[in-house]
């Protein structure tokens, strides 16, 4: 699975200490996750610590939007990196495609992109995954967790009940 990272979804990894998590389902699944030249822009050019260096070995590569995107931005009303994300994923799969997953935590762009038929998720989703997986103890995932919606990230009625109900 291609796994197209926004730049919400990489700051709440990074503000929980568990961006390694991207590489431990890069080598657990066989997962491919990209960034686009404008989330590489947005997190600073070279964003340093874990995620440079998942940069750097190719854990996470960055794509180029292309010339003639099959979308304008006013389309959707997303940020530019967002825009360039759906770009990509639309320019290689049909919309309802299982092989990509854009993974954002801007609640907006999740219900634009999903309004059209794209695999959109949110961070939370995607540590339970690993969870799920063994990559993310059920401690540290509810650790996260809190620490997440302790500084105010977006929790919808019920999730809470369901992410911690479903840690092993």
């Amino acid at each position: 699975m291609d796994i197209f990272l926004d730049t919400s979804a990489i700051r709440h990894l990074e503000f929980v200490q568990k961006a390694e998590l991207i590489e431990r389902m890069h080598v657990r699944k066989g997962w491919r996750f990209h960034i686009t030249e404008m989330i590489r822009a947005e997190l600073g050019g070279k964003p340093g610590g874990t995620i440079q260096s998942l940069l750097d070995r190719g854990i996470i590569s960055v794509q180029r939007c292309p010339d003639n995107p099959p979308i304008h931005s006013d389309a959707f009303n997303l940020d530019p990196g967002e825009h360039e994300i759906v770009c990509i994923a639309l320019q290689r799969w049909p919309a309802a495609s299982s092989e990509y997953l854009i993974l954002t935590d801007d609640r907006g762009a999740q219900r634009i992109i999903g309004e059209r038929g794209m695999n959109t998720h949110d961070v939370l989703v995607f540590m339970g995954w690993c969870n799920m997986e063994g990559q993310l103890s059920k401690q540290d995932a509810r650790e996260a967790f809190f620490r997440l919606k302790s500084a105010r990230y977006h929790v919808e009625a019920g999730f809470e009940d369901d992410f911690l109900g479903g840690l092993v």
